[in-house]
């Protein structure tokens, strides 16, 4: 992978805020039966602790539209929170807050059991 530096500040909430892209990708279930997901698709954040968005995500070879809502907190030193519900439950992510302005984005992992999801929500 490519390695930069990208710096982190002091946060609040009202610094994610907007219209961002979701890219993500892994797999969920048990351990003697994953399977591979990814998504792609766009995420409001109100900058007040809650988002919504639509995303289309392909489940095991098979393409299925996915709106969502949820909840996120910024912590000061970046860190973001969320909890997201969808048609496939609810599920829980950490990530850190990092870029300004255009270059600002969000990189974050599921922290869910039986799930191995990484992904990057960058605005648009």
């Amino acid at each position: 992978g490519i390695r930069r530096r990208i710096t982190t500040g002091h946060c609040s909430v009202g610094d994610l805020k907007g219209e961002y892209l979701l890219a993500r990708q892994g797999v969920v279930g048990p351990p003697d039966a994953r399977q591979p997901v990814a998504g792609v698709g766009l995420i409001t954040y109100n900058g007040r602790g809650n988002f919504y968005g639509n995303e289309t995500v392909n489940f095991a070879g098979t393409a299925l539209s996915n709106p969502f809502t949820g909840t996120y907190a910024v912590n000061a030193n970046c860190t973001v929170s969320a909890e997201v519900r969808d048609a496939f439950g609810t599920a829980h992510l950490t990530g850190v807050l990092v870029g300004q302005g255009a270059n600002q984005e969000v990189r974050f992992i599921v922290t869910d059991a039986g799930s191995v999801l990484v992904g990057t929500i960058k605005r648009q």
